[in-house]
């Protein structure tokens, strides 16, 4: 991992490349990286000309477009509500898009397990304040963004005992994110595997008339900026972003957005 240099820097390389490209595959996560990080998921609201950028690049024949997240599907329809785009949920086990539904097969093998997790863990967490299971079907989110600090070594413990015999047994894995661990199926399937399954859906995997684009805040996207490799155009959102396997770096979701708006006008009237 390197440290990411800001966009900006390359914006006269990248704008030739924008120009040259005859086809454009963009993926970008939600959380963090369209909308600005919240105290509560709920809250992630997608801002109105956002969404608009995003209905005008979702409907350009030379754009394939996708969101890949790890909130569950429905609820990512639910807060997108842009036609045309591909929409990928719980870091990749659910992939849509027009025409195709995706779950991997782990997702369904998983399930029995994941349910009584999620029972246990919602009895014996309900007394920490803050915490709190978030049921995306199949997988599990445990949130302590609003646990107190003293506390949220204890929920850490706390799921690592009630969910350790299952990951231990290879019914399950815990993986972290930001202020969250995560109980997923028990394969090795990520944002990464999914970009990579999205490229051979759009055959933009090794074309060098497609310009490739990955945008995302969060550890889980470094599986994504893995698969796109440095070559390519990948984005680390956020203005304290370290080192990472992306190329930029952008401070936050609004430059984000300001990007996305620079591309479209280039792709619209080359300027």
């Amino acid at each position: 991992m390197t440290l990411p240099v800001s966009l900006w820097s390359d914006w006269s390389s990248l704008r030739g490349r924008v120009l040259r490209a005859r086809r454009l595959f963009l993926a970008l996560d939600y959380d963090g990286t369209l909308t600005r990080i919240v105290r509560h998921p709920d809250q992630a609201r997608l801002d109105p000309a956002v969404r608009r950028t995003l209905r005008l690049l979702a409907a350009r024949p030379d754009c394939f477009l996708a969101l890949v997240s790890g909130r569950g599907l429905r609820d990512l329809q639910g807060k997108v509500r842009v036609p045309g785009l591909w929409l990928v949920g719980n870091h990749g086990l659910q992939i849509e898009g027009p025409g195709h539904r995706v779950l991997h097969p782990a997702a369904r093998r998983a399930q029995r397990a994941i349910g009584r997790i999620r029972t246990d863990l919602e009895r014996v967490l309900a007394p920490v304040p803050g915490a709190w299971v978030e049921n995306k079907r199949w997988t599990l989110t445990v949130h302590d963004r609003e646990v107190p600090a003293a506390r949220r070594a204890e929920v850490r413990r706390i799921v690592r005992r009630l969910a350790g015999p299952a990951a231990r047994e290879g019914e399950v894995r815990i993986t972290a994110g930001k202020r969250v661990l995560e109980i997923r199926p028990p394969v090795r399937w990520t944002k990464g595997e999914a970009v990579a399954w999205l490229l051979k859906r759009a055959r933009a995997e090794e074309a060098a008339s497609v310009l490739r684009l990955y945008a995302g805040d969060d550890r889980t996207d470094e599986d994504a900026f893995r698969t796109l490799g440095r070559r390519n155009v990948t984005v680390v959102i956020g203005s304290a972003a370290g080192r990472s396997r992306a190329r930029y770096r952008l401070r936050g979701p609004a430059d984000l957005h300001r990007f996305l708006k620079r591309l479209l006008a280039l792709r619209e009237h080359g300027e």
